[in-house]
């Protein structure tokens, strides 16, 4: 199950059930099934909160996304083994995705979709700490973008 919710009255994403089946559709090409995962959608002081808390670092981000089903599968150097199933959470800052969309000369909408994405795939085990790692998953995402239905 896939739920989009609002931390502070933050609008949602629109099309929130062809995500839902997109979403699917990509982990289940990675060999997981999504039994819960929550894409939560906060301003950019709730999101700068989370990054400080969380994570010690100063400032807004686009995504911060928790595992709750493997805490240790961003630590693989290799291509990560896909699990079974998927329960985690995505914190995302429209604010921020906003920003990154003028920077990347692209739409609101494709950038958010990215970031959708790349969380999902942070959970499916994919890492981008490493310019290797970057690389990949950049290409993950534009594999993913592909497969998308409007």
């Amino acid at each position: 199950m896939i739920r989009f919710v609002s931390a502070d009255g933050t609008p949602l994403p629109r099309q929130r059930r062809m995500l839902r089946q997109w979403l699917e559709t990509i982990a289940g090409h990675h060999g997981a099934q999504i039994e819960h995962l929550s894409y939560a959608f906060g301003s950019s002081d709730w999101m700068a909160d989370l990054n400080h808390r969380f994570l010690a670092h100063d400032g807004d981000t686009d995504i911060l996304t928790f595992d709750y089903s493997n805490p240790k599968s961003h630590s693989s150097k290799k291509p990560p083994e896909p699990f079974r199933s998927i329960n985690g959470e995505c914190c995302i800052s429209p604010g921020m995705i906003r920003e990154q969309a003028v920077f990347w000369k692209t739409t609101f909408e494709d950038e958010m979709h990215r970031v959708l994405v790349h969380g999902l795939f942070h959970l499916l085990g994919f890492d981008d700490r490493t310019p290797s790692q970057k690389k990949q998953m950049r290409s993950l995402e534009e594999k993913a973008m592909a497969l998308r239905q409007r």
